[in-house]
């Protein structure tokens, strides 16, 4: 799972997903959701875009995407080696 539209909490610089920090302060749930964070009292002013993340998130899909191009491309290979009765055609 990806972060989608990723805030940072200047206080506490951790990164969250903007709507489910938004689902967290609509339920009163003022602490930072990250485990052992100091930070009890989370408010929507602390929090502003991580464009450091969504470049890592994008990097992150380009490279998820590229190596699933290269499965393909492999498995295309695989299949043409293979003659109709699917055995490997050794030439």
């Amino acid at each position: 799972m990806y972060f989608e539209d990723p805030v940072k909490n200047k206080l506490c610089g951790h990164t969250y997903s903007r709507a489910g920090i938004a689902q967290s302060l609509k339920a009163k749930k003022k602490n930072c959701p990250v485990f052992g964070c100091s930070n009890n009292n989370v408010q929507k002013d602390q929090l502003e875009e991580d464009l450091e993340m969504v470049m890592k998130v994008k990097r992150f899909k380009r490279r998820e995407e590229q190596e699933r191009e290269t499965q393909a491309k492999m498995e295309e290979d695989e299949y043409e080696d293979e003659d109709e009765y699917g055995m490997t055609v050794i030439e």
